[in-house]
C-alpha cells in the first residue's frame, strides 16, 4: 500500500491569512457586535480560511483554531481555565462524537476491507441485479437504525462504505464517469 506523503505549510497564503485577522483584531467591532463576538468570528473566518486555501491539514488547521481562540481569551473570559473549558465546550456533544466515531468507523472498513468484502458477500447472496443489492443496503440500514440512532453516522459509517464498495466490485468509480453505471443508484 502506498504511503501517504505528509502536507507541509503552504507559508504564503498561511502568512497572508494571519496579517489580514491581525489587521481585523485591531479594528474595532462593527456596530452591534460585541468585542468577545468579533473576535470570536475573526478567529473562526481565519480558520475556515485556511482550511479552504488547505494551508495546513485540517485537523492541525483546527486545532490551532480552537488554541488560538483559547489563548487570545477571544471569548472574553477572565481566566486560562475560563477561556480553556469556553474552547473546549462544544466538543462534548454527544453528538459530535458520534459522528467522529462513525467516520472513524468507515476508515477502518475502508482500511480493512471489511466494506469490500461485505459487498462481496451480499453479491453472492442477493445476485447480481442492482435492486436485490439496493433491497440489501435498505434492510442493512433497517437493521442497524435501532443501534445507531444517527442517520449521519449509521449512512457515513457504515453504510456509504460498503454501497461504494459494492459500485466498485462492478467498476463504477465515483471519480470518473462510470459513477452512472451502479453508483448513482445504490447511493440514491
Amino acid at each position: 500500500m502506498a504511503e501517504k506523503k505528509s502536507q507541509g505549510v503552504k507559508w504564503l497564503p498561511f502568512i497572508l491569512i494571519l496579517v489580514i485577522a491581525a489587521g481585523l483584531w485591531q479594528l474595532t467591532p462593527p456596530s452591534g457586535l460585541s468585542a468577545p463576538a468579533w473576535h470570536s468570528a475573526i478567529i473562526f473566518v481565519a480558520t475556515i480560511a485556511s482550511i479552504v486555501a488547505k494551508v495546513l491539514p485540517i485537523g492541525a488547521g483546527g486545532i490551532i483554531g480552537i488554541t488560538v481562540f483559547a489563548l487570545a481569551y477571544a471569548a472574553g473570559d477572565k481566566t486560562a481555565s475560563g477561556a480553556i473549558t469556553t474552547a473546549l465546550s462544544e466538543l462534548n456533544s454527544s453528538l459530535i462524537w458520534l459522528i467522529v466515531v462513525a467516520f472513524m468507523i468507515a476508515r477502518g472498513f475502508i482500511k480493512t476491507g471489511l466494506g469490500r468484502r461485505i459487498a462481496l458477500q451480499m453479491i453472492r447472496l442477493l445476485g447480481k441485479r442492482t435492486l436485490g443489492l439496493a433491497y440489501g443496503l435498505a434492510f442493512a440500514d433497517l437493521i442497524l437504525s435501532p443501534a445507531m440512532p444517527s442517520n449521519t453516522a449509521r449512512c457515513g459509517g457504515v453504510i456509504y462504505p460498503i454501497a461504494d464498495s459494492l459500485a466498485r466490485s462492478f467498476d463504477s468509480h465515483p471519480e470518473d464517469e462510470s459513477r452512472s453505471k451502479i453508483g448513482t443508484f445504490l447511493i440514491t
